[in-house]
């Protein structure tokens, strides 16, 4: 079965990058408490400046879905919240990719 990913693009403001970066390192210990999918955090070494990819990936959609019941738990959300504190408003972009399946027979 294929593999889901999720990524969360972000721009990190200016003169904010240790904080976002204590903030995620915050929510990768809850995560792990949770027994969630490990979290890892991307940089670009060349082109937009402070552009962080945050990515988990999940064996199947169904397991994403799962894990994604623990996003209304209280501390979840305030941690993802200080998260959020440390980006350009407007510069997060959440995806969700599914591996394609070479195995099948498309039409």
């Amino acid at each position: 079965m294929p593999a889901t990913r999720t990524s969360y693009i972000a721009t990190v403001k200016y003169g904010h990058y240790p904080e976002f970066l204590a903030a995620l390192k915050e929510l990768i210990a809850y995560e792990k408490s949770q027994n969630l999918q490990p979290t890892r955090c991307w940089s670009p070494l060349a082109g937009t400046s402070n552009q962080v990819v945050i990515e988990q990936e999940w064996p199947t959609l169904a397991d994403l879905e799962r894990g994604g019941e623990v996003e209304w738990d209280e501390k979840h959300l305030r941690l993802r919240q200080k998260i959020g504190a440390e980006v350009i408003e407007g510069s997060g972009q959440d995806l969700i990719w599914s591996e394609i399946d070479l195995s099948r027979a498309y039409q």
